[in-house]
């Protein structure tokens, strides 16, 4: 290819680069710069049209109708959704059930026939000596009884299904484009968008823990029994703006 031929490319490259810029942008003006004065055109079902200013008062008779379609077009709507089974905890009496003097509270009493995930904590009965011969459940429908000093703990680990994770996730992105090399993105992300309260141990994007003392939840004595929303937090709708260009 000669230098000529090269040249003449680059400036045919040129001429659509500026007929582009000002149809993207409406600087009408700039088509002076591409059209000759005496130019004329000719499109399949209309009659030829002859001069500048007429050419493009028919281009903008054409274009400025749709002058929304920058802002109304160009959009990314990108969801996420995640759905997970919950996690497992075991319930504690937070005694020494098993009288084996260890420092770790030993599990709970199962009752099968029990109301699912509820608790109940347990009174000493005691002979005309004051010695404790049986312990009374203070709910017998209760699922977990506390095994209390010497009782024999019968509930497995990890029995307890914790809070499921529901979470959707939104990045609403609007790009822009300028010239042909350039790109602006402008983008709106939401965690939790739809603030669903979701009381997990550990966080919706994050792979570590909240941290903090679940004990109390565990311990089917306690009024608070199951209540994960009193230890662990809510996970509250986040959101943030981003912005980004592209060259």
């Amino acid at each position: 290819m000669s230098d000529d031929d090269t040249r003449d490319r680059a400036e045919i490259h040129d001429l659509f680069n500026r007929y582009a810029d000002a149809i993207a942008g409406r600087q009408w003006e700039l088509l002076d710069e591409v059209f000759t004065e005496d130019v004329t055109s000719e499109s399949l079902g209309s009659p030829e049209i002859g001069g500048r200013a007429t050419l493009v008062r028919r281009i903008r008779n054409v274009i400025e109708p749709t002058s929304m379609t920058h802002l109304l077009g160009n959009y990314t709507v990108a969801p996420f959704y995640q759905i997970e089974s919950p996690e497992h905890a075991t319930a504690q009496s937070h005694v020494d059930s098993n009288l084996n003097n260890d420092s770790a509270g030993d599990r709970t009493i199962l009752n099968p026939a029990g109301v699912k995930n509820t608790g109940s904590g347990v009174t000493a009965l005691l002979n005309t000596a004051g010695q404790t011969v049986a312990y009374l459940a203070t709910n017998p429908n209760a699922q977990y009884i506390q095994a209390a000093v010497g009782a024999r703990a019968t509930a497995g680990r990890n029995t307890i299904p914790l809070a499921r994770l529901d979470n959707l996730d939104m990045t609403v992105t609007k790009g822009v484009n300028f010239h042909e090399r350039y790109r602006a993105e402008f983008s709106a992300q939401a965690f939790n968008v739809l603030n669903h309260h979701q009381f997990i141990p550990g966080q919706l994007h994050d792979v570590g823990s909240q941290g903090g003392y679940a004990g109390q939840t565990l311990y089917p004595q306690s009024s608070t029994f199951g209540q994960w929303s009193t230890v662990f937090g809510s996970n509250p709708r986040d959101m943030q703006l981003v912005a980004k260009f592209i060259f």
